[in-house]
């Protein structure tokens, strides 16, 4: 009976441990293929693309597989580097060169908003005192006469 009882908690607590590593290994799973692209024509992640391309349950085994054998996320990270380039990644990284890609357009989008302001600013009628500086044209006597016509009427 004591063996019986040892043997049902040994299988337990190993049970509890292979469900946690493999709970990890989903994990890692799941945010590798939220980081890469499918490398079939469409415009998806990896873990968005169906099971009607014929590439991304390929690359999801593989990853699994890679998973399985011990490869880290970085380590993966890199063989898909190497085997499709750089632009596996579903948006650039963030060190180097490439951290420029992040950078440039808040740049691009506070230069515009800085010209628009200094655009619309610029584009304001002078105030002198209180009073603004728009010139008011002299109407000719034909002209005066013919709105004081119609505006009696």
């Amino acid at each position: 009976m004591n063996h019986q009882l040892i043997m049902i908690i040994i299988l337990t607590l190993l049970s509890v441990l292979f469900s946690g590593a493999l709970g990890a290994n989903v994990a890692i799973l799941k945010r590798i293929q939220g980081n890469l692209k499918c490398v079939c024509p469409c415009p998806h992640l990896l873990g968005q693309c169906g099971d009607e391309c014929g590439m991304a349950p390929q690359m999801n085994a593989n990853i699994q597989k890679k998973l399985n054998s011990g490869m880290t996320e970085k380590e993966i990270y890199a063989d898909y580097e190497k085997e499709f380039g750089l632009s596996i990644h579903a948006a650039p990284k963030t060190e180097g060169f490439y951290l420029l890609a992040w950078i440039i357009p808040f740049f691009v989008l506070m230069s515009g908003g800085v010209i628009v302001v200094l655009f619309v600013k610029s584009r304001k009628p002078k105030v002198n005192g209180t009073k603004t500086s728009i010139q008011s044209r002299s109407i000719s006597s034909k002209h005066r006469k013919m709105l004081d016509r119609e505006l009696a009427e």
